[in-house]
């Protein structure tokens, strides 16, 4: 069974821009709350927490019959590139 599988349509999409401000916004709340420990911890949530997401996306589909029934690698993707990219710049 195949997991991870890229949407159809375009590669620049709002939902993309979504999952790159939640991958960002997790590690700077918790960066605000708990400083420089809170930031490298906060990354390491925020990449589990977008597997989970994507993975969990598949039971989203089962359950509420939406278009993809894949978790996608380039929403992933964009989720990462939000946390490396808080990550470079406040660490």
């Amino acid at each position: 069974m195949i997991i991870w599988r890229r949407k159809t349509g375009p590669l620049l999409r709002w939902s993309r821009l979504v999952h790159l401000i939640v991958g960002a916004g997790i590690p700077l709340l918790c960066s605000a709350a708990w400083g420089y420990p809170g930031l490298g911890w906060g990354c390491v949530g925020s990449m589990v927490a977008g597997v989970l997401w994507e993975i969990g996306t598949i039971r989203l589909w089962l359950w509420l019959g939406t278009s993809h029934p894949w978790a996608d690698v380039l929403d992933l993707g964009a989720w990462w590139v939000g946390t490396v990219a808080v990550a470079l710049m406040m660490g």
